[in-house]
């Protein structure tokens, strides 16, 4: 397990990591009150290769990984590989305004399908909403082929959820926000999900020239289950 100190983004090997496999299937097996002679019966091995899996002296095959995963109900890839994580770069308070908090180094499991070594995480913290502990991702690093930069305010990103930097010369701020032009050519940022206008521009006219970033939400999901304790 390496860690990019320049992205605080955990970057893990491919490989499978043997000493990994077993502390995680004997951590299943404690914590289901499982027997190692119970499983050997569950899938019809023998104690003796079960317990040198457990005790880092054989290496478990793809194939008896499925037969474990299928009889403890756990995902093979959990006893196969190790889980991805990235480090929370911003949280939202309930105003959807974003705080920096990479200096506490909180990491979260990140489903496979979504994750890729530069994506950047959000958490939501407001237990008020529906989407409170939700992780929402976006790409850290987007290019075009031949390594052509996309601009760092995208139309991609209107009418979507947003990781949006505001810098003019009546505020700053981050936030999670939706940019919306509507017909008559009036440009807001709307709340997500409530889709109300922030309070923080009440007084003050924006211009789509005041987002020096406008980064779309590439993903979201319930970071309660896949990372409670």
């Amino acid at each position: 397990m390496i860690i990019d100190e320049s992205t605080n983004i955990v970057d893990f090997k491919e490989t499978k990591n043997n000493n990994m496999v077993n502390s995680v299937l004997k951590d299943f097996l404690e914590k289901e009150g499982i027997s190692q002679a119970e499983l050997a019966r569950g899938i019809d091995k023998d104690k003796v290769t079960v317990n040198r899996w457990v005790n880092n002296i054989r290496d478990i095959s793809v194939d008896d990984a499925e037969k474990v995963s299928e009889f403890l109900g756990v995902d093979a890839l959990d006893l196969l590989y190790e889980k991805r994580k990235s480090v929370i770069y911003y949280k939202t308070d309930k105003n959807f305004i974003l705080t920096d908090v990479r200096k506490e180094k909180k990491q979260v499991y990140i489903p496979r399908e979504f994750w890729r070594k530069d994506i950047k995480t959000i958490q939501v913290d407001d237990p008020s909403i529906a989407f409170h502990n939700f992780i929402l991702i976006w790409d850290g690093k987007h290019t075009l082929p031949h390594n052509v930069a996309i601009p760092r305010v995208s139309s991609m990103g209107f009418n979507k959820i947003c990781k949006i930097t505001i810098n003019s010369k009546k505020i700053k701020a981050k936030i999670l926000g939706i940019p919306f032009v509507y017909p008559n050519g009036e440009f807001k940022i709307l709340q997500p999900w409530v889709l109300k206008s922030f309070t923080i521009f009440e007084n003050i006219k924006l211009d789509i020239k005041d987002m020096t970033y406008c980064e779309p939400i590439s993903c979201m999901f319930d970071g309660t289950y896949l990372n409670h304790k």
